[in-house]
């Protein structure tokens, strides 16, 4: 329906639906869907851990762009995340590995 729209927004002609479901199936199948899956999974599993607990919380979550605009080139990570327990703080850097680089690239 977003397509029809927009196709007669721009007076054009609207993709055929089996052009569209190709195109949905794709961008959800697609690597970088799976990436940020992946990545948002793993923060939702560390806010639960720490709802779990008293003295816990996830302070911060930075996206992958959040991460670029801060640092720019100096480091390319997926994620920024800091944590407290028990008042002591933990900052980290997230690497989502999928499979999809060669090991040495994920490493450099």
């Amino acid at each position: 329906m977003g397509a029809a729209l927009v196709a007669a927004e721009r007076g054009i002609e609207p993709p055929r639906s089996s052009v569209l479901r190709n195109r949905v199936v794709a961008l959800a199948a697609g690597q970088r869907t799976i990436h940020t899956l992946g990545v948002n999974g793993f923060f939702c599993a560390l806010h639960k851990a720490a709802r779990e607990r008293p003295d816990a919380e996830v302070v911060a979550w930075w996206s992958e762009r959040r991460c670029a605009a801060e640092w720019e080139e100096l480091v390319r990570h997926d994620a920024y995340g800091m944590g407290e327990e028990d008042g002591r703080r933990v900052e980290f850097f997230l690497e989502h590995d999928t499979g999809s680089e060669p090991l040495a690239r994920v490493a450099g």
